[in-house]
């Protein structure tokens, strides 16, 4: 394996409340595969299929990184809610060599490895061997744990489950719960992979009685927070998502509006009350996205290209673009709702790709030049992978696939 510990210092910076310029460019050399980026206390994850890469918020510059040496070897990456944890887990050999089932059968079981590594410094504080039970890209609920601050949480299928949380520097039980759901006396049929939060651990699971349980879980000693259950825990399978510090669902299964990424309903993980209802939020305006803030909403005016936002806060507030803040087909596709503005990347046709930013209170919009190559293989009419387009301390950074067929992804970030 290829291992950089920590070089350099981080610089000191908060998620920015708007940008105003393209501040840095960092290219994967020669890499085309897939690449996604998540938040780090001091900036940004690079999450590729064999190893991370962890980049300064302000300056774009490397701190620290691991790889496997062998590219061929698929490695899955965690990070725990905080940044303060990321687990690198990948098979010892290449898929299909003599390290399982004779036959290359990944399901039969293949020796790995979960390297853990502080989300700071880059130093590996856990080097734990590691069942792979298939598909390293495909693992299920029950085949693979949850990298939290805590440790490396994992659910046992068991018919009413259990959850139990491992050291990530040894690999020993630190405590265990049994009985996670109630189900009226019947059993579990699915569950969803946890939503992880500094203080919380929340697990959805259907029963054979075709409803659907939420429950919490203390990470420091596996305490039941907080239990629902019945109409109040009817989210889709995909539907339970951490949004910053809270976590969104969808009580009708559909999305606000039918939205994906646009939850109805925002909890807070610690307590379960409901801190954000999108019930009621009036005609003509159409859901572009939910974040820890508020929901974010659009409205086009009648022959208009343009589209207007308002973030409906959670605490009440509400701020708003101009009624014709940013041209886009796409409202909710490439989008970021912060402080002080609405930062979206779109292909203006003729014009080019840009990155537009349209402050809240209705000030004249803006956009910031990218490189007339720039491209996100967005389909038309279609969202953007998660981990694409994120707000970072430091930066919005952007995954640039121009190069994904010749000279390498690139990763564009924008500061104030």
């Amino acid at each position: 394996m290829s291992h950089q510990e920590l070089d350099g210092e981080w610089s000191d910076a908060a998620v920015p409340g708007t940008v105003s310029e393209l501040a840095w460019e960092w290219t994967a050399e020669g890499y085309t595969g897939d690449l996604g980026v998540t938040a780090l206390p001091g900036g940004v994850l690079l999450r590729m299929s064999h190893g991370v890469v962890a980049l300064d918020g302000v300056t774009g510059e490397e701190r620290w990184s691991f790889a496997v040496e062998d590219e061929d070897v698929p490695v899955r990456t965690d990070v725990s809610s905080s940044g303060e944890r990321v687990h690198v887990l990948y098979p010892d050999d290449e898929p299909g060599e003599e390290s399982g089932d004779p036959d290359g059968d990944d399901s039969a079981g293949v020796p790995g490895r979960r390297i853990v590594l502080d989300g700071v410094t880059g130093e590996i504080v856990g080097d734990l061997e590691e069942e792979i039970t298939g598909d390293i890209e495909e693992l299920g609920v029950f085949d693979v744990g949850a990298a939290t601050d805590a440790g490396l949480f994992e659910l046992g299928s068991e018919p009413l489950l259990s959850g139990r949380m491992l050291s990530d520097e040894d690999g020993s039980e630190l405590w265990r719960t049994e009985g996670l759901f109630t189900c009226d006396g019947g059993s579990v049929d699915r569950a969803d992979r946890p939503a992880v939060f500094p203080e919380a651990l929340v697990v959805r699971a259907e029963c054979g009685t075709d409803e659907a349980e939420l429950v919490a879980l203390d990470p420091e000693d596996g305490e039941i927070l907080w239990h629902l259950e019945g109409a109040g825990a009817r989210p889709s399978a995909d539907s339970v998502r951490a949004v910053g510090d809270l976590f969104a669902l969808d009580q009708d299964g559909d999305g606000y509006w039918g939205e994906e990424f646009a939850e109805a309903v925002v909890l807070d993980p610690v307590t379960g009350e409901v801190v954000g209802d999108a019930a009621g939020s009036g005609e003509d305006w159409y859901p572009a996205r939910t974040f820890g803030n508020g929901f974010l909403v659009s409205r086009r005016e009648s022959g208009a290209d343009a589209v207007g936002y308002e973030l409906r806060r959670f605490d009440g507030r509400v701020s708003a673009t101009a009624a014709q803040a940013v041209e886009t087909s796409s409202p909710g596709a490439y989008v970021i709702a912060l402080e002080d503005a609405v930062v979206k990347f779109a292909d203006s046709g003729d014009g080019g790709p840009m990155v537009s930013v349209a402050p809240w209170e209705g000030s004249e919009p803006f956009d910031v030049d990218v490189p007339e190559s720039t491209d996100v293989a967005l389909p038309s009419g279609t969202r953007q992978t998660e981990g694409r387009f994120e707000a970072v301390p430091g930066a919005v950074v952007l995954v640039d696939l121009s190069g994904a067929e010749g000279e390498g992804v690139k990763v564009l970030g924008f500061g104030e």
